[in-house]
């Protein structure tokens, strides 16, 4: 049997695998919790959130190891990003995490949804890396009414959806123009000496100055390969 990941939609014939998946993974990331996993929690998922939920599985192999929660309305709502959602839960069973599955389920929500939203307790300084290194960042606190614990708001903006111009040097991508005239540049950029490689198109006089035309030709890598920037540029780099 294959042993690529594929994501579809929750059915209801998954309640018992991923109800299972679930309590072990919030077990393992929420100890600091009495009860979590179990009980009233567990009566919640089932009854609430699985039916209520725009919900999607992960599933490596015919075994269902991902589960991933949305509900619409999230950040990007009205600001031309696509409508956004708020990532209501996201599990991974413990046996299969460290393989990219949690990653791919939120590039998924990314995808169909723009710019997401979350929440993660303060002490799951596990699940804080995670959201970091994809591009997460902090909005606000509060503390959560049923367990008394502090909560952290996150949120990332939608991926760029046209890309203008390129300027790369060395096989890096430093800066980004999108059609709209929005301009992303990396550290790179003001940092490292040197002139860059490429035809110069236009210079700014705003912060983030020059840009340059994109090579003569690019090649596509994988999501996995490549910087956050180049994957919100479509991976062309």
């Amino acid at each position: 049997m294959s042993s690529e990941l594929i994501i579809r939609r929750y059915r209801a014939s998954d309640q018992g695998v991923v109800t299972d998946l679930w309590s072990r993974a919030v077990r393992q990331a929420h100890p600091f919790i009495d009860g979590e996993g179990e009980g009233e929690r567990a009566r919640v998922l089932r009854e609430v959130y699985l039916v209520q939920a725009e919900n999607w599985v992960a599933e490596r192999a015919g075994s269902v190891i991902g589960l991933l929660g949305l509900r619409h309305g999230g950040p990007g709502a009205g600001d031309g990003g696509g409508p956004g959602a708020e990532v209501g839960g996201l599990f991974v069973a413990p046996e299969a995490q460290g393989a990219g599955t949690g990653r791919e389920l939120l590039e998924h929500a990314a995808a169909l949804h723009g710019a997401l939203a979350l929440e993660v307790f303060e002490g799951n300084e596990r699940a804080r890396r995670f959201y970091a290194h994809l591009g997460f960042t902090e909005r606000g606190r509060r503390t959560d009414e049923e367990t008394g614990h502090p909560l952290i708001a996150l949120e990332r903006a939608a991926p760029l959806k046209s890309v203008s111009w390129l300027h790369l040097r060395d096989g890096r991508l430093l800066s980004v123009r999108t059609r709209g005239n929005d301009t992303f540049t990396s550290r790179a950029a003001s940092t490292r000496p040197g002139r860059p490689h490429g035809r110069r198109c236009r210079v700014s006089s705003t912060r983030n100055s020059a840009w340059w035309c994109p090579p003569r030709s690019c090649r596509r890598r994988s999501s996995s390969t490549t910087s956050p920037m180049a994957r919100a540029a479509g991976g062309c780099i």
